[in-house]
């Protein structure tokens, strides 16, 4: 159901939105369009093993993984960055959780023997465990995989990803604009 269409449904249910709910709502759509424009692969939700309140917290363990996983892949004296898109989300107690859309770096690894050992599974959890001493296993935090899923609908995630923003969500989020890394370079200090 496109944009107009949810409005006019909530307004003709009797729910009058505000303008801030619209708006809300609008950024949502736009941030969504923005990000299939990237070649993202998979996407992941990290936990934490104690739960977390603390955004600074949260956000520094993401930046602490984006960091160790680009070190993973392309050598820790690289430029090269894995590309990334990470939200901070609250759930229902309150706690937080990461989702993070991120391009498979494998076939950006340069290295021939660095490519051939690489297991993006194996580097997620990893990266995830040394970016904070609150970190959980991400294989021990979902059934199977579904921590890290191979995304075949890169709308549908992207939406997922921006769902909080959209008027009647239930639990915030928080889009980590400064430590996205959209064009595989570390940024400039």
């Amino acid at each position: 159901m496109n944009h107009k269409r949810r409005i006019n449904q909530a307004e003709l249910d009797g729910v009058k939105l505000t303008r801030q709910e619209k708006k809300s709502y609008e950024y949502s759509k736009q941030v969504a369009h923005w990000l299939v424009q990237y070649d993202f692969d998979y996407f992941l939700t990290l936990t934490f093993q104690y739960a977390v309140y603390d955004e600074n917290k949260a956000m520094s363990a993401v930046s602490n993984f984006i960091n160790c996983l680009s070190a993973s892949s392309y050598g820790a004296r690289s430029k090269k960055r894995v590309m990334a898109f990470p939200v901070i989300e609250k759930g229902a107690d309150d706690s937080l959780h990461i989702h993070m859309m991120i391009q498979n770096p494998k076939p950006f690894i340069t290295s021939e023997a660095r490519r051939n050992a690489f297991s993006l599974r194996d580097a997620v959890i990893t990266s995830w465990l040394q970016a904070s001493p609150s970190a959980g296993h991400p294989a021990l935090s979902a059934t199977g995989d579904d921590w890290i899923k191979k995304m075949d609908d890169i709308r549908e995630v992207a939406r997922y990803m921006v769902k909080q923003y959209q008027p009647g969500a239930s639990y915030s989020s928080t889009l980590l604009w400064e430590y996205a890394s959209l064009d595989g370079r570390k940024p400039p200090h």
